[in-house]
């Protein structure tokens, strides 16, 4: 499946609708989150947020709400919440270093992109000042910034202001999987 998008969003399905099926809230969260990541990767932004939505809640209440900060960056950044998405990157920051461990391939892609995106919207200043005040977030402040991106009536997604490499889908990363 390496590098094919589409095939990353049907085995995603699939996947996301057996966790539910089974009634695993930390399973659909991650499986959820992956499928954001595919959708990311193939530009559908709208089915991004949607996966995003139904990861943030169980990604966050089992403790991996900074694996997650990378994708809803991206989102955020392409969405019109460069702001929130800047933020999010500075969490993502935080844990990284407070846990002495550094993003995951896809993650360290994701928060890559998101950094670019930001960036052009807001000005490498302001992406740094608000990537530093991402960095003292709480938890509960960082889920609302989630929340805010991820939600089905925010602003509607732009068109993606920079190509989105396929590679990115060819295995999403999964937030749960430290």
């Amino acid at each position: 499946m390496a590098g094919d998008v589409d095939e990353a969003i049907e085995a995603g399905r699939q996947a996301l609708a057996e966790a539910q099926a089974l009634d695993l809230s930390e399973l659909t969260g991650v499986t959820a989150a992956n499928l954001c990541a595919a959708f990311l990767a193939a530009g559908r932004l709208e089915e991004a947020r949607a996966a995003a939505a139904e990861a943030v809640q169980p990604v966050w209440r089992s403790g991996q709400g900074a694996y997650l900060s990378n994708h809803l960056a991206l989102l955020g950044a392409l969405c019109g919440h460069a702001a929130e998405a800047a933020q999010l990157l500075g969490y993502a920051d935080a844990y990284c270093a407070a846990h002495h461990e550094g993003r995951q391939p896809n993650e360290a892609h994701l928060a890559e992109q998101a950094a670019t995106a930001a960036a052009t919207a807001l000005g490498a200043a302001e992406l740094a000042r608000l990537r530093t005040t991402g960095k003292r977030l709480d938890d509960a402040a960082a889920l609302a910034l989630a929340r805010r991106i991820a939600a089905p009536d925010g602003p509607p997604p732009a068109a993606p202001a920079m190509p989105l490499p396929s590679a990115m889908a060819s295995a999403p990363s999964a937030p749960s999987a430290r």
